[in-house]
C-alpha cells in the first residue's frame, strides 16, 4: 500500500474566473493576445494588458493579421477546475467541499455549455465520495474505502496514512513536518509493519536533522558577537530599531517554545538564534535516536496482520467462537490504541461473537 499525499491549493478566489482573450496571429508569425473591443473598419481595436494591472487599447490593421482565434470563455475557465476530480488520497471534507463549490461557481457563470454538464457530473463524484469519508470511509490508493472496508484493515491502513506524511515532509526537508508524525506512528503503531519499514528511515532523517540543529547551535554565540559588531557600526535609530527586532524575535521564539512545550510537543520549532531551543531539539534527537534502536532490538507480533485476521474471522458466519476470542485477544495484547479493539469488539457484537 503506498499512500501518497498530494498539496491542494485551490481557493474560491482562484476562480474568479481568468480574464477572456482572442489570439490574433499575425502574418509575419507574432501573436498578439487581448479582448476585442470592436471593429473600425479594415482594424480590430482591442484591448491587451501592457502589464498584469494596466490595460490599453490597440489598433491592429486587418490586412495584417493571418487569423483570430476567438476565446471561449468557458474553455478557459474549465481549465482552472478539470484538476478537481480524480482527488487525491485523504482529502479532508472541508476540501472537498471547497471543490464542490468551485465547479458550482463555474456552472453558475456557464450554464448553458457542455462543459456545465461536465462539470455536474464532477460535483456528483465530489458529493458521493464525500458522503463515504463522512461515514467514516477513507481514500487510499486512489481508491475509495467505505467504512468496513476501511475497518477490515484500519490499523496499518493508519500507520501508512502517517508514514505518507513522514516521507513527504521529509522530501521538502521539513524535518519538524517529518519528526513528529513519526511520534504518533511509535507511540501507536510500533507493532505495525509499516513501523518496522519507516523507523530506519526516520533514523537517517533525524542524524541528519541532529547534526544541522547541532552545528547552529554551537554557532549561536559567534553569530551573536558578530551580529553585535553589525550593530554598533549603525547609527543610533537603526540600531535602536535592529535591537528591537531582534528582541522581539527572541521573545516570540521563546513563547513559543512555552508553549509547544506546555502542549507536549516532542518537536519543538526550531529557532536559529535561540540556543536553549536548539540544545532540546539535540537532546530530543539523542532521546528519540534511543527510542527507535530499543524498539528495534524489542520482537513484537505483527499487530496490522492479526488485526486483519480477527476482523477476517469475525466476518464469518461459521468460525469458531473460541478461535475468534483468541483472534481478539492475540491483538489486545499488542497494545494497540484503543479504537481499533473497539472495531473488532463492534464487529464481533454484530455477528454474535462474545469477544
Amino acid at each position: 500500500m503506498k499512500i501518497q499525499l498530494i498539496p491542494t491549493l485551490f481557493t474560491i478566489a482562484a476562480l474568479t474566473i481568468s480574464a477572456h482573450a482572442d489570439v490574433f496571429v499575425m502574418k509575419n508569425g507574432t501573436k498578439v493576445e487581448g479582448t476585442l473591443l470592436r471593429e473600425e473598419g479594415d482594424t480590430y481595436v482591442v484591448e491587451v494588458y501592457v502589464t498584469k494591472t494596466i490595460k490599453d487599447q490597440k489598433r491592429i490593421a486587418k490586412a495584417d493579421v493571418a487569423s483570430v482565434q476567438k476565446d471561449r470563455p468557458d474553455e478557459k475557465a474549465f481549465e482552472e477546475v478539470k484538476s478537481l476530480v480524480p482527488t487525491p488520497d485523504l482529502l479532508p471534507p472541508e476540501e472537498y467541499k471547497q471543490r464542490i463549490s468551485l465547479l458550482e461557481i463555474f456552472i453558475k457563470q456557464y450554464p448553458d455549455t457542455s462543459l456545465a454538464a461536465k462539470a455536474k457530473g464532477m460535483i456528483s463524484t465530489l458529493k458521493s465520495e464525500l458522503d463515504t469519508i463522512t461515514a467514516g470511509g477513507m481514500k487510499v490508493d486512489g481508491k475509495l474505502l467505505t467504512p468496513a472496508e476501511y475497518r477490515a484493515n484500519a490499523y496499518e491502513i493508519d500507520a501508512r496514512v502517517l508514514e505518507a506524511k513522514i516521507r513527504s515532509a521529509a522530501e521538502r526537508n521539513d524535518y519538524p513536518g517529518a519528526l513528529e508524525p513519526f511520534v504518533t506512528l511509535q507511540n501507536d503503531f510500533d507493532a505495525s509493519a509499516t513501523y518496522k519499514e519507516v523507523a530506519p528511515y526516520v533514523r537517517k532523517v533525524m542524524e541528519t536533522y541532529r547534526t544541522k540543529v547541532s552545528q547552529l547551535a554551537a554557532s549561536v554565540d559567534a553569530r551573536a558577537a558578530q551580529q553585535k559588531k553589525g550593530l554598533a557600526s549603525m547609527n543610533s535609530a537603526d540600531r535602536a530599531n535592529s535591537e528591537r527586532a531582534i528582541a522581539d524575535e527572541m521573545t516570540r521564539s521563546q513563547k513559543l517554545f512555552q508553549r509547544e512545550k506546555a502542549m507536549k510537543k516532542t518537536w519543538v520549532t526550531p529557532s536559529i538564534n535561540n540556543k536553549s531551543v536548539l540544545q532540546d531539539i539535540v537532546r530530543t534527537a539523542d532521546k528519540e535516536l534511543a527510542t527507535i534502536d530499543r524498539k528495534s532490538k524489542a520482537l513484537k507480533i505483527d499487530a496490522g496482520d492479526a488485526y486483519r485476521k480477527a476482523w477476517d474471522l469475525i466476518q464469518k458466519t461459521d468460525s469458531d467462537p473460541k478461535e475468534v476470542k483468541a483472534a481478539v485477544s492475540t491483538v489486545r495484547g499488542a497494545r494497540i490504541p484503543d479504537r481499533y479493539i473497539k472495531y473488532l469488539e463492534e464487529a464481533a457484537k454484530q455477528h454474535n461473537y462474545d469477544v
